[in-house]
This record gives structure tokens, C-alpha cells and sequence, in this order.
């Protein structure tokens, strides 16, 4: 480092003219040249090692925050020795308050020079800049009880706490600016005070520890209680950032938690405490991966005392070896990032998640209003992530599929699938999801999208875990119910037999990915969520625990009559006469179709109803048995029953028969008087089929040979396109014949 000081040349900064550019950066040069050769120790000069500012290839680096005091004199040769040493490869960032020798004070911020000699990564703040940026009085009120007056004095203390926020904020955005610069990330982080003597060596740079902080305060005696060191911290980028960052946007969310808190109004703690604020933000607002080790530095105070009275319990203390780093606390394999749900539309996943979202408190980042149509998404999707929807949805438009419309060349539907593996490309919502998801401030999570039962794969190599994957649950739902939902949703245009199909494929993808993908896997029912909810997210914690999953908070008072009452529209008297029940002999019995009151009136439509319907309640008492889950399960081979051609017949009996009792005129109905951009997805799709296209619809234009094929001469395929767009037989043989008529009808 005096090698490198000696042949110091200062840099200037050029202007886009290539003039100098008269600013604060060789000032800063200056000092901390004079500094380094002033105060560097003789003895330190063959063993700094120091990362030239031009020349940065590190993953690493070290954030140093707040004053130092004696800082030449005493904290600066254990800083040396054990982190820098240590860590000679990181970069070195700092921030400190511009204080030099106050009365009765050992305080001079240009020693903290001797921690770098780049002038861009050190920051020299004034108390007047510092208050610009914060109104302290605003923060009196939070000014925390129940605490040692010796200790803790108004307002001096809580003031001092703010500060050292503010810095420790200020110098986590230095390191980002850096980046920005460079284009570059550092991997691993460490943050550290440097008004302490650090009693033995820590290194930041084991990938193994996601995110430490020290003993220290973590054994209190006061009431049992006891919070977490908020003085350092090293491990991840991502959990650091958490550390850094979470403070001001969290102190009333943590108010309003405390206030709620048993054990805090037990103990009568009130307002911001700063090491049970950290323990807030890492273990509850967050659930980071934390390990606890029993790290220890003596605090040094501004009058230049040094309090060795700091690491006296681990000099005492038989089972640590003082001065060689012991974890004694390990969360890292309670911790998964979030939980994954899958199951159909309609099968109750919005129910779920919003039970889960209120009674575990946990976040479903990014998620939509209920207020919000985004996409056609309305926001019963308000515990889905729209980025999260739009890549699903983009993924399956690359393999020209949707939700509904799963399909291949060949007719079994074993072969109708997505292949994940196709699924490779990460757009601009995929990667607004990843950031969202991947931010370790909004851990513990939730994900939700039936799509995702086609595309878990394709998500979970992209979802950072330290050790636990996201666990999935898995929701499941009477087919039947499901069926008559979906058509009421769509007022009678959607058929039973599509609904069947589409929940088959649903529930067998989303069990064969969670198969074949190592993941923690856990089922429930909408039928026993809704009849037993407290019951069943009891059991649900549990098994979330064992995937690695811990809940934040569990308040069944959460579960409020609104979120069950959303779901409570949709339980069809159907399901009180489909009720169906697994016996001890695994054989299992369900009403039969005909006396659902369900079946459709047409003998031909009820029986494939009838077909399918057997099929899949079959599977549904599997799925309760769990025999569905097993490995060996033979899921339906279907070629005949479901093939395109059969669909289209199937559909269009199914629109004929809603039709026939409507008596429409030529001056009702969509067909009559819309334009085409007027026209739903599936009104155009019918269009389309019959050879229109946009320009022609709009001007009146008639595909070839249309105009002169009168109903019973059309193909099925062409009479239910027409009754899509509000065309009967008596109203289509009449445009035909009266050409006038055709003029009306197509004109715009």
C-alpha cells in the first residue's frame, strides 16, 4: 500500500470536453495521500494489500459505516489485521460523519482514510448534509421503553441510532454507484463499525454462510427477551441488501406488529429497539437464512475507553474457544425462500393464498389490486404476480398454447403437453418477477398462477434458495363443481367436456412435475379449506415446517369472513348432491351423473358428459386416497373421447341447444352491428374460421362462396362459428336469400 501511495498520481476528472473538472475528487485525493503517509504504521506497510480503484475484479467487498474513534490509535490495527488481511481481495467502500476532534472526544474522520486510498468509495458526510436528508424530531416518538437509562438517553441515543442508519444506507449505495460504473456485482458483502477492535480474524468470503451476524446481544438477560446484533453483518449480496436497506420503509410496519406481539406487550417493549427491530426485519418480516456466531468486538467510546467488558461471556463461556468463530445458532435449513401453489381455475388457489397471504403474513410481491384488470386478469388474481402470469403466458404463446388449450399433433392426452424444456427464453416480466422474487426482502413468499401447473419447471432452476427449494402446494377440486362454474363464468359457451379434460390435464401435469422435480410437496382440498379452514392451515403449517418453511406469525384471527365469503359464491348446490366418499376398501363411491342435476337434456351430449364425468371423479377420489400421488398411478388414455372432432360436434350441440328457445332479430346480436375490433378473442376466432378477415368485416366483403351456402349446406365447424357470432338457422338463410338483407347484416 505505501508502494502504491509513493507512486500515487492523483486522477483528475475529464469533462466531456476533456478539460479537468474542478470538483471534490482531488481534494479527497490529497487528504487521504497526506493521511495514509501520516498515519499508516511502520509496521503495517509490507502487509496491506490495497485493490487499485482501475483495476477491480473482486467478488467481495467491505462496507465500513459511522464514526470511528481512536480510530489510528486502537481500532484501525485490529481492523488491518483481521479484515483487511483477511479479506485482501475486497474492495474497500466507506461512509463516516465529517467530525474531527469534538470536546472530549477522540474523533478524527480523515483517519478512516487509512482504509482506502480510492477517493470515489470513501464519503465524508456533514452533520448539516445529514440533516437535510432526515428530520430527527419525527423519529422521537419511536424513542423506546422499557430500556436501560443508562444506556439509552433522550434524544441523544435514538438520534445516534438514526445516524447510523443513514450511513449505513449511504455506503451500501456508494457500492451500488460503483457497480452501476463498472457494470459489475459483488457477490459476498460485509458491513462493519469502525470505532470497535475486532478480537480474531473473519472472513466474508464462504459461500456457505448466506448471511451472519454476531452474538453479541443475542443472550440478553432482560425478560427473556432477546434481539439481534445490528452492528454487523456479512454473507450474500441479496441478504445484505436486506440488512442494509430495511430499516426506514419497515418502523411502522414493525410498530404495528409490536403492538400486536404477546411477548412484547408481556414485557412492555414500545417503540424502535434497535436489536429487536433487526431481529424484526431478518426473522420475521423476512426470513433469512441466519446464522449466529459467536463473533465478538470491544466497543470503543468517544472519550477513547475501550469496553472489554464486551467479549467477557465468551472468555468465560467453556464451550467456545475464545477468539475461533462458533456458530451457536443455525437457521439456515429452517428456511425456504417461499411456497409455490398450484392447482386449476376455480379450484380455490386465490382462496388459499389469501389465507395463507393473511394468516402467515406472507408477501405475494408485486401482486394486483383488486380493482385492477390487467390482461383480463381480474383480480381474484389479487395474490397472483402479474409478471409472474404475463411469462407463463408467454412461454406457452412461444409453443402456440394457452391454459385452455393444451395441444399437440397426436390425440392421446397423455401427449398433450407443455415442454418445459422449450421454455428457455426470460422476458422483461420474467425478469421483473425474478427481482422481485429473488429479493431476499420479500421472503417468505408466495407464488400463484394455474399455468404454473405447466411451468413449475421451467421456474425453479430460476428461483434463488440457499438450501431449501420453495416447497409447492398442490389444490384440488371437485371436477364437477369446476365444470359449473366455468360455465356459468362464460354464460353456457363453455362445455362440461372441456372443463373435464382441461382438469385432467391440470392435476396430472402439476403431480407429474412435482414428481419429477426434488421438491417438498404438500396436497389440500378446496372442500375441506373452506369447511375446515382453522384446522386445515394448522396442519398445512406443520407440513410447511417440515419442507423448510416457517411461518412469520399464525393469527386465525386473519382469516376473516370476507376472504371465505368470496369463495362461498361458488359452492353450487351441486356439490351438496355429488358428494362423493372413499372407503376403508379404497373402492369409491359418487353419485352418478344423471342425478347431479347437471346432465344436459340432449341423451347424445349427456352420455360423453356422463363418460367424462366418471373419469374424472374416479381420479378425484384418488386424489383423496392420495392414490393419484403415486409414482405408479396410471392417469386416462382418452384417443376417442376428446378428439378435436369430437369436441366440435360436442360444441356445437352444446350452443344449439342454449340457442333454440332465443327468438333473436336481424337488428340484435353482436354479428349485426360490431366491428371487428369490437370482437372478443373468441367472436374473431369464429370470423376467422369462416373467412373473413379484418378489412373484409369491416367493409362488407364476403369470403368466396359463403354468401350462396344456406345452412344445412354449411359444415358443423362453420354453423358453430356462425352461432358464435349470434347467427341462427332462420337468421342465416334469410341474409342469404335476401340481398339486401346481406347489405344490412355486413355493412359497417
Amino acid at each position: 500500500m505505501i508502494e502504491s501511495v509513493k507512486s500515487y498520481q492523483t486522477t483528475r476528472k475529464l469533462n466531456q470536453d476533456g478539460m479537468e473538472a474542478d470538483d471534490e475528487l482531488s481534494k479527497s485525493q490529497k487528504i487521504i495521500e497526506s493521511a495514509v503517509k501520516k498515519y499508516i504504521p511502520n509496521n503495517f506497510k509490507d502487509t496491506v494489500q490495497n485493490i487499485d480503484s482501475t483495476d477491480v475484479d473482486s467478488v467481495c467487498a467491505l462496507l465500513f459505516f459511522g464514526l470511528g474513534r481512536s480510530f489510528k490509535e486502537k481500532a484501525f490495527p485490529s481492523i488491518h489485521k483481521y479484515l483487511l488481511q483477511v479479506n485482501h481481495s475486497c474492495k474497500v467502500f466507506v461512509h463516516t460523519y465529517d467530525v474531527a476532534n469534538e470536546k472530549g472526544t477522540h474523533i478524527n474522520a480523515r483517519e478512516l482514510s487509512l482504509l482506502t486510498d480510492d477517493a470515489s468509495s470513501i464519503i465524508f458526510e456533514t452533520e448539516e448534509e445529514f440533516r437535510s436528508q432526515h428530520n430527527l424530531t419525527l423519529f422521537h416518538k419511536y424513542f423506546p421503553t422499557n430500556v436501560n437509562s443508562n444506556n439509552w438517553k433522550f434524544p441523544i441515543s435514538i438520534d445516534n441510532m438514526i445516524r447510523q442508519w443513514h450511513s449505513i444506507e449511504k455506503v451500501w449505495k456508494l457500492m451500488l454507484n460503483f457497480e452501476n460504473n463498472r457494470q459489475l456485482k459483488f457477490l459476498r458483502v460485509g458491513f462493519f463499525r469502525p470505532d470497535v477492535i475486532y478480537t480474531h480474524p473473519i472472513s466474508i468470503v464462504d459461500q456457505n454462510e448466506p448471511a451472519v451476524i454476531p452474538s453479541m446481544m443475542y443472550f440478553s438477560q432482560q425478560n427473556g427477551w432477546n434481539g439481534l446484533n445490528d452492528r454487523m453483518f456479512y454473507g450474500t449480496r441479496k441478504y445484505g441488501e436486506v440488512w442494509a436497506t430495511q430499516r426506514f420503509c419497515n418502523i411502522e410496519n414493525y410498530i404495528q406488529w409490536q403492538q400486536s406481539e404477546i411477548s412484547h406487550i408481556r414485557h412492555g417493549l414500545r417503540g424502535l429497539h434497535s436489536e429487536d427491530f433487526m431481529k424484526y426485519i431478518l426473522t420475521t418480516k423476512g426470513r433469512l437464512p441466519l446464522q449466529i456466531k459467536n463473533i465478538c468486538f470491544k466497543r470503543v467510546r468517544s472519550n477513547g475507553d475501550v469496553l472489554h467488558c464486551d467479549c467477557r461471556y465468551l472468555e468465560s463461556d467453556n464451550g467456545n474457544e475464545y477468539g475461533k468463530t462458533e456458530v451457536l445458532v443455525d437457521l439456515r435449513l429452517n428456511t425456504a425462500p417461499g411456497v409455490i401453489i398450484l392447482g386449476m381455475q376455480r379450484s380455490g388457489t386465490s382462496l388459499l393464498a389469501g389465507l395463507l397471504s393473511h394468516a402467515f403474513s406472507w408477501n405475494v410481491p408485486g401482486q394486483v389490486d383488486d380493482s385492477s384488470n390487467y390482461n383480463n386478469i381480474r383480480s381474484r388474481s389479487s395474490y397472483q404476480n402479474v409478471h409472474v402470469v404475463q411469462q407463463n403466458e408467454e412461454w406457452m404463446k412461444s409453443q402456440n398454447v394457452t391454459w385452455d388449450n393444451i395441444k399437440s399433433d397426436n390425440d392421446q392426452l397423455v401427449a398433450r403437453t407443455f415442454d418445459v424444456n422449450l421454455a428457455t427464453k426470460i422476458g422483461i416480466h420474467g425478469q421483473k418477477a425474478l427481482d422481485l422474487y429473488n429479493n431476499g426482502a420479500y421472503t417468505p413468499w408466495l407464488m400463484n398462477d394455474p399455468r404454473l401447473c405447466f411451468t413449475l419447471g421451467a421456474w425453479i432452476p430460476l428461483l434463488e434458495s440457499e438450501f431449501y427449494p420453495p416447497p409447492v402446494i398442490f389444490m384440488y377440486r371437485n371436477p364437477l363443481e369446476i365444470g359449473l362454474i366455468r360455465q356459468a363464468k362464460a354464460q353456457h359457451t363453455i362445455s362440461l367436456l372441456e372443463s373435464f379434460y382441461l382438469w385432467i390435464l391440470h392435476n396430472r401435469e402439476a403431480i407429474r412435475l412435482t414428481q419429477d422435480i426434488d421438491i417438498c410437496r404438500i396436497a389440500t382440498s378446496h372442500d375441506i379449506l373452506f369447511r375446515k379452514p382453522e384446522q386445515e392451515l394448522l396442519r398445512l403449517q406443520d407440513e410447511l415446517m417440515r419442507c423448510g418453511l416457517h411461518s412469520r406469525s399464525f393469527k386465525l384471527d386473519e382469516i376473516t369472513k370476507e376472504l371465505l365469503d368470496g369463495s362461498s359464491s361458488e359452492q353450487w348446490n351441486v356439490s351438496r348432491n355429488s358428494r362423493e366418499e372413499v372407503n376403508g376398501d379404497e373402492t369409491c363411491d359418487f353419485i352418478p351423473f344423471q342425478n347431479t342435476g347437471a346432465a344436459s337434456s340432449n341423451a347424445s351430449i349427456a352420455a360423453m358428459e356422463s363418460k367424462m364425468y366418471d373419469i374424472t371423479m374416479k381420479i378425484y377420489c384418488d386424489l383423496k386416497s392420495s392414490k393419484a400421488f403415486e409414482r405408479s398411478y396410471l392417469w386416462p388414455d382418452m384417443p376417442q373421447v376428446i378428439s378435436d372432432e369430437t369436441q366440435s360436434r360436442y360444441s356445437n350441440m352444446i350452443r344449439r341447444e342454449n340457442l333454440v328457445s332465443e327468438e333473436r332479430s336481424l337488428s340484435k346480436g353482436p354479428a349485426y352491428s360490431s366491428h371487428w375490433k369490437d370482437f372478443s378473442k373468441y367472436e374473431r376466432e369464429a370470423a376467422k374460421t369462416l373467412g373473413f378477415t379484418k378489412k373484409m368485416w369491416d367493409k362488407g366483403a364476403w369470403p368466396g362462396g359463403l354468401d350462396s351456402k344456406y345452412w344445412n349446406m354449411l359444415e358443423s365447424g362453420e354453423q358453430a362459428a356462425l352461432e358464435r357470432l349470434g347467427y341462427l338457422q332462420s337468421t342465416w338463410d334469410i341474409a342469404i336469400t335476401n340481398d339486401g338483407m346481406n347489405k344490412r347484416i355486413f355493412q359497417e
